[in-house]
């Protein structure tokens, strides 16, 4: 290999030698492996996909795989879930392992990958199998307050459901609801603090009064409260539309 000169450099250093250079691999080298990992996430074996087969048959996976699933009509759930307001609740399973890791990892990691591995799960768990009329118009994903997102600098929901969008061609409505009010986590809360949020939680955008069908986006629905909120709001402006709710796990209370 022929010695390269750099620009204000007193010597000839070859490329592989050069300091500059090898930061810069590394800085790539790291951004691939980031997005595009070669073992599994979830067990770290060497796997060609996001999450290996033997993780995905640990998944306590609703198996979803008929036209009219729908979770809301399992009776566990609707105990579970009373005030939950949507004409249809889609999930991928029960959040345990190896769901909770994943949706931890995603939610406060900045690692994109988690995100597109909790989206290709859900779309094969939960639509796939759906006919295109059959499917909402648009995803909504659940805010958070504009404060937790600067200091985040995510919002795990929407980056998920961006992924979710390009797996499945569903567009993404980005910027019709808003989260007015910052919020405590809901993990810091007694079971009856979080059932009970303020009013007025959310702000809706009037786009949402010309749709008829959308699915609202979350990673994970314990008591329903968040998304039921959301619901309420986009109710009031568009009574007659028609929403799914669709999240990667739900916490039964025997978990």
């Amino acid at each position: 290999m022929q010695p390269i000169r750099l620009i204000g450099h007193k010597g000839y250093v070859p490329l592989k030698q050069n300091p500059l250079f090898s930061h810069i691999r590394k800085r790539m080298q790291s951004t691939v492996d980031k997005l595009i990992p070669n073992q599994c996430l979830l067990c770290s074996v060497h796997s060609e996909t996001l999450i290996c087969s033997i993780c995905e048959t640990e998944l306590s996976s609703f198996k979803l795989t008929h036209q009219g699933a729908n979770l809301s009509l399992r009776p566990d759930i609707a105990k579970a879930l009373p005030k939950l307001q949507a004409y249809k609740l889609l999930a991928i399973g029960s959040h345990k392992w190896p769901l909770d890791y994943l949706i931890s990892t995603l939610k406060y990691r900045d690692k994109p990958c988690y995100a597109s591995a909790a989206a290709q799960l859900f779309y094969k768990n939960c639509i796939q199998h759906r006919t295109p009329e059959t499917l909402p118009q648009f995803i909504v994903a659940i805010p958070i307050h504009f404060f937790k997102l600067w200091l985040r600098g995510f919002n795990q929901s929407a980056r998920t459901a961006k992924f979710l969008g390009d797996i499945s061609e569903i567009p993404v409505l980005e910027g019709a609801v808003k989260k007015r009010k910052f919020t405590r986590p809901q993990v810091t809360k007694n079971a009856t603090a979080r059932r009970t949020l303020e009013p007025d939680l959310f702000s809706v955008s009037e786009r949402l009064k010309e749709l008829h069908h959308i699915a609202v986006f979350d990673d994970v629905i314990t008591t329903g409260a968040t998304v039921s909120a959301l619901c309420r709001a986009i109710f009031k402006i568009n009574p007659n539309i028609r929403i799914e709710v669709w999240c990667l796990s739900i916490s039964l209370p025997h978990q």
